[in-house]
């Protein structure tokens, strides 16, 4: 332990010290006092533990847009990660450390070394539980008042006075560095905050929820992508499903990147078995297996690079194919009133593009399996020979189609809409 003269004498040479002294003083914090319990550090510096973490945060809200911010927030986390160290926290939030930390990972153009120590932060202030995201969300510009900061240690929740939460700049500050960073690291722990501040967190799920719908259609492949997947794990926590997910989730599926088209027809699964909005999901899917006419020139085109239309074309075989596999009776039926069959066969025969025509193959051989009546829709809209050739090699017939079975193909929605 150290003495009282020996932290008076730390303080003062921070007080005093340049920036690369104060530097290597937090190189020695660091690595003497990771993972040390909240009286520990009380025992190292004499119990003044508390008189060290205002300087750091006092420095931290002079110097957050400048300089490197790395050392200087780990050494801020390992007091609020201390175990029995809720005073730590509540002194931190009681002025403003949170705020300023929001800050530090808003900045446009900041480090994401910076941004990604402090989103490591506020992970941790998430993590001490509901309380403490709802401080998070509330971060809209006011410093916590002390007697509320205390009340979270000692009383429930005060009563709201409006049922409705105010906009959190918290949520919309770590979706913006979500959408704009160009760190996955920092991205990561961007998501991995969301679905905290989403979890156990009932005033600010819906706006948790809403952010993360319009970051399915940031420019970034990595945010869709992460944005997708949390969408798919809150989603049963929501109930409700919103009308507005499904245009920009459909819209994932134009990606080129697979692992965006991965998650996207993972949410479509997890969205479709709500009433709300399964007829949309399934309209919308059979409606892009349909190309437009502009793109119809260029199917004779075998080396044309595949579009974003050809794409979402593969991507939606690919989804109404793993739907109906894990899906009921029900939803094929609805697929087969909705004429999904002529519009897999239109499909097949977009030979710019030979994943589309494998993804419908195995839409319609899936179909196929599940409702073998289809085989009758099949052979009363192109006949029996090409229904033959189909049933002896479903997975690979495409590649065989003659010109004028692709026209057969090419014609058979328009052909099935005014019957």
């Amino acid at each position: 332990m150290a003495s009282f003269h020996d932290v008076r004498r730390i303080l003062q040479k921070w007080d005093k010290g340049s920036p690369s002294v104060r530097q290597a003083m937090l190189r020695d914090f660091v690595s003497q006092c990771s993972n040390m319990t909240a009286p520990e550090l009380e025992r190292q510096f004499s119990d003044c533990a508390s008189l060290f973490l205002a300087r750091l945060t006092v420095w931290l809200r002079i110097n957050y847009l400048r300089g490197p911010l790395k050392l200087l927030l780990k050494a801020i986390s390992i007091f609020l990660s201390s175990a029995s160290g809720n005073h730590f926290l509540a002194e931190f939030l009681e002025v403003g450390g949170a705020l300023t930390v929001l800050e530090v990972v808003g900045v446009r153009g900041g480090r994401e070394e910076n941004k990604a120590g402090g989103l490591r932060l506020l992970a941790i202030v998430a993590d001490r539980g509901r309380q403490f995201r709802e401080l998070l969300c509330e971060s809209f510009g006011q410093f916590f008042s002390l007697t509320y900061t205390v009340k979270l240690f000692d009383c429930p929740i005060p009563p709201r006075i409006s049922p409705l939460p105010p906009p959190s700049v918290a949520v919309k500050v770590v979706a913006e560095c979500l959408a704009h960073s160009s760190s996955e690291e920092t991205q990561e722990l961007a998501q991995n905050l969301l679905h905290q501040l989403f979890t156990g967190n009932p005033h600010y799920q819906s706006q948790v929820y809403k952010a993360l719908i319009g970051l399915l259609s940031s420019s970034s492949p990595a945010a869709q992508r992460m944005a997708a997947h949390t969408l798919t794990l809150v989603q049963p926590a929501m109930g409700a499903v919103s009308v507005a997910i499904v245009e920009p989730t459909l819209q994932l599926l134009r990606s080129p990147h697979a692992s965006v088209q991965r998650e996207a027809g993972c949410l479509l699964e997890e969205l479709v078995v709500s009433e709300e909005v399964q007829l949309s999901i399934l309209t919308g899917l059979v409606g892009l297996l349909k190309l437009p006419d502009s793109h119809l020139p260029h199917l004779t085109n075998q080396n044309a690079v595949p579009s974003p239309v050809h794409l979402q074309q593969a991507g939606a075989a690919k989804t109404i194919s793993s739907l109906i596999t894990t899906t009921g009776p029900e939803l094929t039926d609805t697929l087969n009133d909705l004429k999904v069959v002529p519009h897999l066969l239109h499909a097949m025969a977009n030979t710019a593009h030979s994943d589309c025509q494998k993804q419908a193959s195995l839409a319609l051989h899936v179909l196929l399996k599940a409702v073998p009546t289809v085989a009758d829709d099949i052979r009363r809209m192109i006949g029996d020979s090409f229904l033959e050739k189909f049933l002896a090699s479903p997975v690979t017939c495409y590649s065989s189609l003659s010109p004028s079975e692709l026209d057969v193909l090419l014609a058979a929605v328009a052909l099935e809409t005014n019957s």
